[in-house]
């Protein structure tokens, strides 16, 4: 458990500033939406700047989504395309590590659970929630912690 949890601070010590550089660029992105609406609309329309933050937090989502399931290889962290390995792992293994693996790997899908319904309407049904995880969920690569 202490190791997973050094490794756990380790990475969030190297990643601030990185969520740094991330906030900024969001923050330039979302005054470059309301420029563009302002001079488009003339004070006709409010800008919808719930819809704007939300889209912006779900690219970023599904950004760190990709890069922690399929754009790191090598050094601590491997990938493997066999479905449900990390629930048999747990299961046969029963250590902490695993199942703190699949831990993780079911609430990295929380926050689409949590901003697709708040962007848009369909998504506040079961099944359609249900097919958009599913969608993820087919791209992304299971990680496994290593030591």
């Amino acid at each position: 458990m202490n190791d997973f949890v050094t490794f756990i601070l380790q990475h969030l010590r190297t990643g601030i500033w990185l969520a740094i550089m991330a906030a900024v660029l969001c923050v330039l992105i979302i005054s470059v939406c309301w420029l563009i609406f302002k001079q488009h609309y003339k004070g006709e329309r409010r800008f919808p700047w719930c819809k704007t933050v939300i889209v912006v937090l779900l690219i970023g989502y599904l950004t760190v989504l990709i890069y922690a399931t399929l754009l790191r290889f090598g050094g601590a962290y491997g990938y493997n395309l066999h479905p449900f390995m990390a629930w048999r792992e747990a299961w046969n293994l029963y250590s902490l590590k695993n199942w703190l693996n699949l831990l993780l790997n079911v609430a990295m899908f929380i926050p689409l659970g949590l901003l697709l319904p708040l962007l848009a309407k369909p998504f506040k049904k079961a099944y359609w929630m249900l097919a958009a995880g599913r969608f993820v969920s087919m791209y992304s690569v299971k990680t496994t912690f290593h030591r």
